[in-house]
């Protein structure tokens, strides 16, 4: 081969390794700053941003095995690609399935001293590795069975295929979730009256679960409370800095009046679990608070965004806008409406589009594994890769496949939310442990992906990659058989039961709803959540008026136009300044009091008035 070539080749590698590193801290980046709350320390950022980045980069390293083996390659190369899978697959698996984990165990912990918060993680976390290690055992003793000669090296690929079994297992359930749960996410928000719609019913929603979380508070509270008084002085004390650790204005909460059932002996466990339970109630409702907040926003802009588009005006009719003094603000209003009403309704579409049709070749490749014969015709990569061992070609060929693949299994992973212990929740939401844990977790998942995605690849007439001879080894377990063709194919059946809801309903009859990937809104009154953004509305164009801005003419309600109409014109004499000024006090004591009658409840947390739930023990 030409020198020049093998130069410009080696060039194109490190280009692309480091658009790859830039694109992988980007994304990584983005991901901590999105999700991350204020309170997450700087240790769990920085574990957070090793698992995503060391499952994104994974996107970079495989392209490169592939096109290794694809140009006949030297036995020390093989040597030097498999001693790499293995220190990233062994350094991955001591950091996931040991350090880390007890990390994440050890944010979650509510004790106030770290030594104590690290023995409760280290409890939890024995716990775990007794019952992970009782199931390896088990199949240890299968595998010692049905084995002729017992081997190191056969134990070591034991390992590796257990967990591989478990990942394997994990992404058909998750990747089934995300090629339905994608698209229908695109179709949704390429319609702005069907985002209305659920924005409506969303509301009611969240409305109802603020309303749970903030008995569920009062009630944690109030339990507490009574361990206080039927307690020793020493545990009553710790209760005590139990309580003052709770953040205000929750801390400050009456009492329920009525007992709840306590045993005759109170331990630090039953503190320390209660306290749990509260503090869970707590994040959870800021959780909801926010994301209802957000929701308002989102179904004022969107009811504002359909009027116009039905009145046809150049512009999106919001609070606080004044008249365009030029033709390129003008250009610039009717851009903005353009954008939401056209642009990105048609984007969405595109992407929907573009999504189902890898989903489709997805999930033919995985039904299909099982028949080879068949396979080999929904597998259009490997055919391309044959056609072509260029590693730029290579990268683009698997660059996007394997993207989408991984969006797919991390979109069903980022959905899945066990309440009041663990979810990501967007904008800055998160707390440290489910940030540490949901990192822990696509990691562990970064491995059984490229194995999956290679299988689908289907490189039978070809050379295996090194990475596929490492991980290939879930059939040298007798009891497992060919798991890794059999299991894929049951994607139809997740799927089907996606696409009809069919999970978060056997989910919800089994009460085990907070198990569900997402929350049917459709079984709530969307007019509740319509009375609410009319409600939030008018709230909106309150505060505009006390501001004393200049609304945009073409409005049919008289009352929506701006009282001090000549704010924006010449300068005023001195009385007229003053005039204008107690206007203006006037007018705010107005809208003051016309908000406290219509202000949304959810803006202000007052307690006082809840009704407890009915208990047996009610007080005579």
């Amino acid at each position: 081969m030409n020198p020049y070539l093998i130069y410009i080749n080696l060039v194109m590698e490190f280009v692309v390794y480091i658009v790859f590193f830039a694109l992988s801290s980007c994304t990584t980046g983005f991901l901590i700053a999105f999700y991350a709350s204020k309170e997450t320390s700087w240790t769990a950022c920085i574990v957070s941003f090793i698992g995503w980045f060391s499952s994104f980069m994974l996107v970079a390293i495989l392209p490169l095995d592939i096109y290794v083996v694809l140009n006949n390659p030297s036995e020390g190369s093989i040597k030097l690609l498999t001693v790499i899978w293995n220190i990233l697959y062994w350094s991955g698996f001591i950091l996931c399935w040991g350090v880390f984990s007890i990390y994440s165990t050890y944010l979650g912990s509510l004790e106030f001293t770290r030594w104590e918060r690290f023995k409760r993680a280290l409890k939890k976390r024995a716990f775990y590795l007794s019952l992970q290690f009782g199931c390896a055992l088990a199949f240890l003793v299968v595998y010692l069975i049905f084995a002729k000669n017992p081997t190191f090296k056969g134990t070591r690929d034991l390992v590796m295929a257990l967990t591989s079994t478990w990942g394997l297992s994990q992404i058909i359930l998750f990747l089934s979730n995300g090629i339905i749960g994608i698209p229908k996410t695109f179709l949704r928000n390429s319609n702005p009256s069907t985002r209305f719609k659920i924005v409506c019913c969303s509301l009611t929603l969240e409305q109802s679960v603020l309303e749970k979380d903030k008995i569920e508070i009062i009630e944690g509270l109030t339990k507490l409370r009574m361990m206080e008084t039927r307690c020793g002085e020493e545990l009553a004390a710790y209760i005590r800095k139990v309580l003052e650790s709770i953040p205000e204005p929750f801390g400050s909460l009456p009492s329920l009046d009525y007992e709840f059932p306590l045993g005759r002996n109170i331990s630090m466990d039953d503190v320390s679990a209660q306290h749990y339970v509260v503090m869970g109630n707590v994040k959870e409702y800021r959780v909801h608070r926010d994301k209802y907040k957000r929701l308002l926003r989102e179904g004022v802009f969107l009811q504002r965004l359909i009027e116009s588009t039905e009145r046809n005006l150049d512009y999106i009719d919001e609070p606080g806008r004044s008249e365009p003094k030029n033709a390129w603000e003008k250009y610039l209003d009717y851009l903005y409406l353009l954008w939401h009403n056209k642009i990105q309704p048609k984007l969405y579409l595109v992407l929907a589009v573009i999504a189902i049709i890898y989903g489709i070749i997805i999930t033919l490749g995985e039904c299909t594994l099982l028949w080879p014969s068949l396979h080999q015709y929904f597998a259009p990569i490997g055919y391309l890769l044959s056609l072509n061992h260029n590693y730029i070609a290579i990268v683009l060929i698997m660059g996007p496949a394997l993207g989408m693949f991984i969006a797919y299994t991390y979109y069903g992973l980022f959905s899945f939310k066990l309440s009041k212990f663990y979810g990501l929740y967007p904008h800055k939401q998160t707390v440290s442990s489910s940030l540490v844990y949901s990192a822990i977790y696509t990691a562990k998942l970064a491995f059984p992906i490229c194995y999956n995605f290679l299988l689908l690849v289907n490189m039978s007439s070809m050379s295996k990659p090194v990475f596929e001879r490492v991980m290939g080894v879930i059939n040298l377990v007798p009891v497992m058989g060919d798991f890794q063709y059999v299991f894929p194919c049951i994607i139809i059946l997740f799927m089907a039961m996606n696409a009809c809801n069919l999970y978060n309903k056997v989910m919800k009859a089994l009460t085990l709803a907070d198990y569900a990937f997402v929350v049917d809104v459709s079984d709530y009154s969307n007019q509740a959540g319509l009375d609410m953004i009319n409600r939030e509305r008018r709230n909106q164009e309150r505060k505009a008026r006390s501001k004393g801005v200049q609304r945009s003419p073409g409005v049919k309600d008289k009352e929506r136009l701006c009282l001090n109409e000549g704010l924006m014109g010449a300068k005023k004499s001195k009385k007229a300044e003053k005039s204008d000024k107690q206007q203006r006090k006037k007018q705010k004591k107005v809208v003051r009091k016309e908000e406290k009658e219509d202000e949304p409840w959810v803006v202000s947390i007052d307690f006082s008035n809840t009704t407890p739930l009915l208990g047996k023990n009610k007080k005579k």
